[in-house]
């Protein structure tokens, strides 16, 4: 069934109005976003965690890449900030080549290993996981502050419990090995 069967008819004839056929192209979450706004007249980080399954730094997410785009303006600030539709149709960057691309547990499955892993990642591992996620992105050098970035760690924890392991378990090698705290130290799968 068709995500646009859901939607209000009022939903429907606004959406069409603003975005034209490019409506029926949006991501499910992004439609459900503006269908809400459309119904309610603003949306709400809070008011999502309701409608959606994500967590609250996923639909921050949405909601920035949304705002960018020019599919949604918002108001306020912090907690109290609202998303509103935008009132002209011509504020809306290049309609044509929209594509939105929002890394959520389930949008968009990326092509290369490396990339794939930034969409995928979660929260709670078990230590082999983690290891074996580093190892996957350590096949080039890669500084300490890259890789927790990539994977998204504290790199205070990764330089003070994950790394010394694998280094010390031999899976990993450093650039400079004679200087653990060298200012460009970085780290690669061992040969």
């Amino acid at each position: 069934m068709p995500m646009e069967s859901f939607l209000s008819e009022k939903a429907k004839a606004k959406l069409t109005e603003k975005f034209g056929v490019l409506a029926n192209s949006f991501d499910h979450h992004v439609l459900s976003i503006l269908a809400l706004a459309c119904d309610e007249g603003a949306v709400t980080n809070m008011r999502l965690r309701y409608s959606l399954n994500l967590h609250k730094s996923e639909i921050a997410n949405i909601l920035k890449l949304m705002t960018q785009k020019g599919l949604l303006v918002s108001e306020g600030y912090g907690r109290g900030m609202r998303y509103i539709l935008p009132q002209k149709g011509s504020d809306f960057l290049n309609m044509a080549t929209l594509e939105l691309n929002v890394a959520t547990s389930e949008a968009n499955v990326a092509t290369s290993k490396e990339a794939n892993v930034a969409t995928s990642i979660k929260k709670r591992m078990s230590p082999e996981e983690l290891q074996s996620l580093i190892m996957t992105i350590c096949n080039e050098w890669i500084s300490l502050e890259d890789l927790s970035v990539k994977i998204e760690r504290n790199s205070t924890y990764l330089r003070n419990h994950v790394i010394p392991l694998m280094l010390a378990s031999r899976k990993l090698q450093m650039l400079y090995p004679g200087t653990p705290n060298h200012p460009t130290q970085q780290y690669k799968v061992s040969d």
